[in-house]
C-alpha cells in the first residue's frame, strides 16, 4: 500500500496540470469543467464538510 502511494504521489504535478486543463479547456464540457474544479478545491482545500441527519434520540445516521 505504501509503494502504492508513494508511485501515486510521483504523478501529482501531472495529475494537476490535467485537472486545470481541463478546467480552463473550452473544449471540455461544463459537467467536465465542474468535476476537475472540485477535484482541484478537495485536494488544496479539503473537501466540505458533509452534514450528519440525526434520529429522533439524537444519534447520528449514516
Amino acid at each position: 500500500m505504501t509503494e502504492i502511494r508513494s508511485l501515486a504521489r510521483g504523478h501529482t504535478r501531472t495529475a494537476l496540470r490535467v485537472l486545470v486543463g481541463i478546467m480552463r479547456s473550452d473544449d471540455a464540457t461544463p459537467a467536465e469543467r465542474l468535476s476537475a474544479a472540485n477535484a482541484i478545491l478537495d485536494r488544496g482545500r479539503g473537501k466540505a464538510a458533509q452534514p450528519v441527519e440525526n434520529n429522533e434520540d439524537g444519534e447520528a445516521i449514516h
